[in-house]
């Protein structure tokens, strides 16, 4: 008989009207960012309140927060460090990493990163103001050390992106017309594989990819190689004919830099 999955119930009784009422503002302003619910009863919810309303019409920091809150309540959920004296660097590092490549959004100013390591920055350093911590010097390493990988990833998922969904940028985009196509496309492939891949090598128009799971290797093509460095992480779709040497990249849906390979191979494996 298979185990029904746990599903934590969350209950809060409030002392008092005002009680309610500040409950009933925090959700109003957290619902412009979509943390869940859970946040408002974790002790991080103030904190990301509180930067929301520093800049209450701030698109960027916004975006961070969507960003920021998913990683709380979706990505971590109940293995949240209880404390942000608990978010010991590792958890930045999976941030960074792994977790925000994830949300990259495609954008012709591609300055997806940028904002985003800007904004963490600030915020943890509010937090090591208000809360006593000292995660500022950690997360500013951890960003310099990111920032050239990740503006190459993001990059890779505009030009793969915008390969796929060539008038995305265009008005009046028609997704299900592109989504149809690249249905239909699949299903030319007599196999194929959908999973996490890393690059090994470039040569010439070939990318040579091993696939983490089981340290297959393919010859792919049908990626930019002008732009691939070795080492980066792909999640997404490769697909191959009868009678064919090469493999064709045909679907995106993440680019990882090395450093996220340890925590994605985590999550692969716990879904496995």
């Amino acid at each position: 008989m298979n185990q029904l999955p746990e599903v934590k119930v969350f209950k809060h009784s409030f002392a008092s009207p005002e009680e309610y009422q500040e409950f009933l503002c925090d959700l109003q302003v957290s619902s412009q960012f979509k943390m869940r619910y859970r946040g408002l009863y974790q002790y991080y919810g103030k904190d990301l309140i509180a930067f929301k309303r520093e800049k209450p019409r701030c698109m960027i920091r916004n975006e961070f927060l969507q960003v920021f809150s998913s990683y709380m309540t979706d990505y971590l959920e109940d293995h949240c460090p209880p404390s942000w004296n608990d978010c010991h660097p590792p958890f930045w590092e999976e941030l960074i990493f792994a977790h925000f490549p994830h949300h990259f959004k495609v954008t012709e100013e591609e300055k997806e990163v940028e904002n985003f390591l800007s904004e963490l920055n600030k915020f943890v350093k509010r937090i090591d103001k208000n809360a006593g911590t000292r995660w500022t010097q950690e997360v500013r390493t951890y960003s310099d050390e990111a920032l050239i990988d990740l503006k190459i990833c993001e990059r890779l998922l505009n030009r793969l992106f915008l390969k796929q969904y060539p008038d995305f940028h265009k008005e009046g985009w028609d997704f299900k017309k592109d989504f149809d196509r690249i249905e239909h496309l699949l299903y030319h492939f007599n196999r194929s594989f959908h999973t996490l891949f890393q690059v090994i090598d470039i040569i010439d128009e070939t990318v040579i990819l091993e696939k983490l799971d089981d340290g297959r290797i393919f010859h792919t093509r049908g990626l930019p190689v002008n732009i691939i460095k070795p080492d980066l992480l792909f999640f997404g779709t490769i697909g191959q004919n009868s009678g064919q040497f090469s493999w064709r990249w045909l679907l995106t849906e993440g680019i990882y830099p090395e450093r996220a390979k340890p925590f994605m191979l985590n999550k692969l494996y716990n879904l496995s």
